[in-house]
């Protein structure tokens, strides 16, 4: 740990934590979060630096999108 970023996730309330895996490790800090209430299951996270990535099972797995930006500071989820 301790390198760039990461994603954590707990179970219960935050007594415990675990990491899951990414498929590549994020270039700068996770800096952002977005859920929609219409897909619980569904989050998204983006590192500082423009990586987006998805989780359509409440964060046990995870994918990098393809498409990368300059910089990111805010997501939002919109249902479709």
């Amino acid at each position: 740990m301790g390198g760039t970023g990461a994603i954590q996730r707990s179970l219960d309330s935050g007594h415990s934590w675990e990491q899951p895996p990414l498929p590549v490790p994020p270039n700068t800090p996770i800096w952002a979060f977005a859920t929609h209430a219409a897909h619980p299951d569904t989050i998204a996270a983006c590192s500082h630096y423009g990586e987006l990535f998805t989780s359509h099972d409440s964060g046990v797995s995870w994918q990098k999108v393809q498409r990368e930006f300059s910089e990111i500071r805010a997501l939002a989820l919109l249902p479709k």
